[in-house]
């Protein structure tokens, strides 16, 4: 599934990202990836050596725009953004 052009796509600012304790939310209640979803993947859990857990990766492509992972995210490191900003300052739901 392709994002539609314009619309606002997930990003997860890397440096919050704790991963969960390895169980990441936004991977249990995302629509394309979570059980229960559709065909696909939106996010991917990769492990990192900062830490003792990976973090969340989304991807932009797959990603439909939904919120549901920023909403869900415990530690709101996951936000909305447009046009390929990615930080905090460019959540696109504070602005537009």
């Amino acid at each position: 599934m392709m994002a539609k052009k314009n619309l606002p796509v997930a990003y997860v600012v890397e440096d919050g990202c704790s991963g969960c304790a390895g169980a990441p939310m936004c991977i249990t209640v995302c629509p394309v990836t979570g059980s229960g979803g559709v065909d696909g993947t939106c996010i991917d859990y990769v492990e990192t050596d900062d830490g003792p857990f990976g973090q969340a990766i989304i991807l932009e492509d797959e990603c439909i725009g939904c919120r549901i992972c920023e909403i869900y995210c415990p530690w709101e490191t996951i936000v909305m953004v447009k046009d390929g900003h990615q930080d905090r300052e460019s959540r696109w739901f504070d602005k537009y």
